[in-house]
């Protein structure tokens, strides 16, 4: 299950400035962070604030494993889980970005789900 408990509120407007300074701090190189902006951003127009929950490495590997032909030697993962919200007065624990030590053979996957209400 998706951790849903440390995150932030973004208004729609300053969600691609949001997203390129976070996934810097994650350790995202200049390509991956355009190939995310130029994927998502066009899709999320559907509400003025979003509640956005990042599940890294020690999420991700519980729920979706990875096999390679060959081992990387250091695996970035960052998956955004959003949720419409009407209003940034919504209460989150700010979460700890994870140090990543991008050298050799480097994998990084990136991606987005909107989930609904629960």
């Amino acid at each position: 299950m998706f951790q849903k408990s440390k995150g932030w509120v973004v208004k729609q407007e300053n969600l691609e400035s949001f997203f390129k300074k976070n996934m810097k701090l994650t350790g995202f190189n200049k390509t991956e962070i355009k190939d995310f902006i130029e994927h998502w951003i066009p899709r999320l127009t559907d509400s003025k604030y979003y509640e956005i929950y990042p599940q890294y490495n020690k999420q991700l590997d519980l729920l979706v494993q990875l096999n390679f032909s060959k081992q990387p030697d250091n695996i970035l993962r960052l998956v955004y889980v959003l949720k419409n919200v009407d209003s940034n007065v919504t209460k989150i624990e700010i979460p700890e970005i994870p140090v990543f030590d991008r050298r050799g053979f480097v994998v990084t996957e990136w991606g987005l789900t909107n989930i609904e209400d629960e």
